[in-house]
Parts: structure tokens; C-alpha cells; sequence
């Protein structure tokens, strides 16, 4: 018996509509599993547990998170993982401001840093503020390079230190919680970032203390690690050694006075 055109051609288009349902299918799964990768491993932690580092740290971003008084992550329930995020805030900019001069940022962020250096993040611990309102990551970055090196504490290329910055994915009570502040990405194991720091004496380590002194190398390049929109000189450089290079020669004048 003979089939009818027009019921094989019905078929045909059956197909092709099954087999791009298909493909968009696996194609959607793929990118959800890639995300899945990209995500931090959370720390397991128990509240009221902690080193002394740990301690001290997380006081630093209770005071930095204090407007979010009374709002425990422990009290956070749902299924599956749970994201507090912290966006980030305007920076009005006034129409009758100087335009923005790059040699004049770095000279200002080499002054106010304690130490500027190259380093390879290594490893990295999350942990609860002390308020448990919120959470912070200490990172061990093994340094390659000292831009400036600080007077205090000095230190050693390929010797290892601790930056801590907000947020960072805990499991707390069987929950996973993740905590972002945008004006703060978080570091990915393996990379290497450019870091202008200040140190807390308290513990030997050092902190982020400005949301746009953090980059991270790639290629030949950096990018900013934060959310928040900086000038075109600094969303993105194409020349890392140039940049790099202009530090070196403001962190030699910084030291001279």
C-alpha cells in the first residue's frame, strides 16, 4: 500500500521537531551542569565553631554587614541551595568632576596599600560572620610577585598568604547557603590575581580594601573583580605587564617619601 505524500512529509517535520527538542535539551543540560562547575565547593561549618583567624575575620564583615541585623542565616529554609546576595550601592558621580586619570588612581591606591603583589590562589576556606548574619572566604594565595611590599610584615615571592573577602558558599545544617556581595567577586581556585591589600596585624593576613583593587590575570590581560562599573581604564586591560609596570614605578616613589 501506498503511503500519501502529505502523510510522509507530516512524518518528516515529526522528526526534525523531535530531534531539535532533543538537541535544545541536551544543550540546556550541558550549560546547567557547566554552571554546576563553576560554582564554589560550600565549606561545612557549625556556628560557634572557629579558629582565632577566623574570629577576628568575621568581625571585620560583621561591621561591614551590620545594616543586616536580626537576619540569621541559620534561619534560612528552602529546597536546595539558598543565594543572600548583596548588590551594588551607586557611586554618584558629580558632571563638573575631573575625568579619570589612571596615573593618579594608582599613585592614590599604592599610597593607602599595604601591599600590592602577583599570586596564584591556592585554597580557600568559607566561614560565618560572627553575627551569622552573613558569610566571608579566607583564600591561601601563594605570592609570585611583591609590587610593594609591606614595611611591617615583609613578604616573601612564593611564599604563601591569607586574603579574606566577603562571601562565599557554606553548608550550614545540612543547608547550602551562598553569600555573594557584587562589589566583591569571589576568586577561583587556580587563578591569578593582582591584588592591592591591607594588613590586619591581628591575624598576619591581608584584606581587599577597596572593591576595585582586585583583578585577575587572564592571558595577557586583566579583569576587575567586581560587579561594580569603574572607569574604561579599569574594566578591563588589554596589557597586563603595562599595567603591572606603572605600579612598580608608583609603588618605588611611594616608598621614596
Amino acid at each position: 500500500m501506498q503511503i500519501p505524500r502529505r502523510n510522509i512529509m507530516i512524518l518528516c517535520i515529526g522528526l526534525i521537531v523531535a530531534g531539535m527538542v532533543t538537541l535544545a535539551a541536551l544543550g540546556s543540560r550541558g550549560q546547567n551542569n557547566l554552571s554546576a562547575a563553576k560554582q564554589e565547593n560550600p565549606t561545612p561549618v557549625q556556628e560557634g565553631v572557629k579558629t582565632e583567624k577566623q574570629r577576628e575575620h568575621g568581625k571585620l564583615f560583621s561591621q561591614r554587614y551590620e545594616y543586616r541585623k536580626n537576619q540569621k542565616l541559620r534561619d534560612l529554609k528552602g529546597h536546595g541551595d539558598i543565594q543572600v546576595t548583596i548588590g551594588v550601592g551607586d557611586k554618584p558621580r558629580s558632571s563638573s568632576a575631573p575625568s579619570f586619570n589612571l596615573n593618579e588612581f594608582l599613585r592614590n591606591m599604592t599610597f593607602d596599600s599595604d601591599a600590592i603583589l602577583v599570586g596564584q590562589v591556592q585554597d580557600k576556606v568559607s566561614q560565618l560572620t560572627e553575627n551569622g548574619e552573613f558569610t566571608f572566604t579566607d583564600y591561601e594565595v601563594t605570592v609570585e610577585e611583591v609590587l610593594k611590599n609591606n614595611a611591617t610584615s615583609p613578604i616573601n615571592p612564593q611564599s604563601n598568604i591569607t586574603v579574606t573577602r566577603p562571601g562565599g558558599a557554606i553548608l550550614l545544617n545540612s543547608q547550602v547557603i551562598r553569600g555573594v556581595d557584587l562589589s566583591y567577586k569571589p576568586f577561583e581556585l587556580g587563578s591569578r590575581v593582582l591584588l592591592f591589600l591591607k594588613f590586619i596585624p591581628m591575624t598576619g593576613a591581608y584584606k581587599a580594601f577597596r572593591s576595585e583593587g582586585s583583578f585577575v590575570l587572564v592571558g595577557n590581560g586583566l579583569l576587575k573583580l567586581t560587579k561594580e562599573s569603574l572607569p574604561a581604564e579599569l574594566e578591563s586591560e588589554k596589557d597586563a605587564q603595562s599595567f603591572i609596570s606603572k605600579i612598580r614605578s608608583q609603588a618605588l616613589i611611594s616608598c621614596d617619601k
